[in-house]
């Protein structure tokens, strides 16, 4: 009986030991299965897109994204030498302030019965006050001269209204009850035949600007509310538009999705908030 379950014991162990060196090959040579590969042009949040070489557009350097932000967040005059903004002091009353960028000096030119308003300084002398948008309640604006100190209506109760003036103040584009139009200084309301928000554009002079196009808005999209409240994400294409003579062009097209805001032309460039990772990039026009 002993020498029985010797001679047993000296068969299973041998098997049991190649058993188990069978399982450990397959546990550690096996090749991992590989990751389905990313959609096409999918951005991880935060990521950095791969560019396409020679689309013309680059991420902003540092210096770059500096200035950027220093001009998205001051309203500036025309030349670039004062700022102004609407403040709320201890009487609880709201001033319109100019600020001299070379002194720091400040001093009060208007007191005003608005709030929650956009500044843009779009003529030498007149500040223009836009109240902010929403397609759900109508918004005003006006123009303050800074000369007389007289405020004069401009836009009265639109839904959705949504402006930016060229550099001189000539030419505007205003979004209203869901449609972009072209306006000039002598009045002439042009309807244009594309559809985005004056945020997504910048004038070069008064006779070109330039618009970040979405490719698509889905159907029932309140604009701008849902795309302000970031209810809804862009994939544009850029387009180049001028008035004289009459030309559109698209600049920029490709298969990297981008979310293309604030646009802001300086020294010859192009430069936007992409809101797919909140990078400040250019295009060099």
């Amino acid at each position: 009986m002993r020498r029985f379950f010797f001679v047993l014991i000296l068969i299973i162990v041998p098997m049991g030991v190649v058993w188990l060196f069978y399982l450990g090959s397959r546990v550690f040579n096996e090749t991992p299965a590989a990751a389905p590969p990313p959609p096409v042009g999918a951005m991880e949040d935060g990521a950095m897109p791969a560019l396409p070489i020679n689309s013309g557009l680059r991420p902003a350097d540092p210096e770059e994204v500096k200035q950027y932000h220093e001009e998205l967040n001051e309203v500036l005059s025309p030349d670039r030498t004062q700022s102004v903004s609407l403040e709320k002091e201890t009487d609880g009353l709201n001033y319109l302030k100019i600020t001299d960028k070379k002194t720091g000096k400040i001093k009060k030119v208007g007191r005003l019965n608005l709030e929650d308003v956009v500044l843009i300084w779009g003529k030498p002398d007149d500040v223009f006050i836009v109240e902010k948008p929403s397609a759900l309640l109508p918004a005003s604006a006006w123009a303050f001269n800074l000369k007389n100190k007289t405020l004069r209506s401009l836009v009265k109760n639109e839904r959705g209204l949504t402006l930016i003036w060229s550099p001189q103040g000539q030419s505007s584009l205003k979004f209203s009850e869901g449609r972009l139009f072209l306006i000039k200084d002598d009045g002439q309301t042009i309807a244009l035949p594309f559809i985005t928000l004056p945020n997504k554009c910048a004038f070069l002079n008064e006779n070109k600007f330039y618009c970040a196009l979405p490719r698509d808005i889905p159907p029932r999209t309140i604009l701008p509310d849902d795309y302000l409240k970031h209810r809804m994400v862009s994939r544009d294409e850029i387009l180049a538009v001028s008035l004289e003579p009459a030309e559109t062009k698209t600049i920029f097209s490709e298969a990297v999705p981008f979310d293309a805001f604030n646009l802001k032309i300086i020294n010859g460039q192009l430069f936007f908030i992409n809101r797919r990772d909140q990078r400040v990039y250019k295009i060099i026009i």
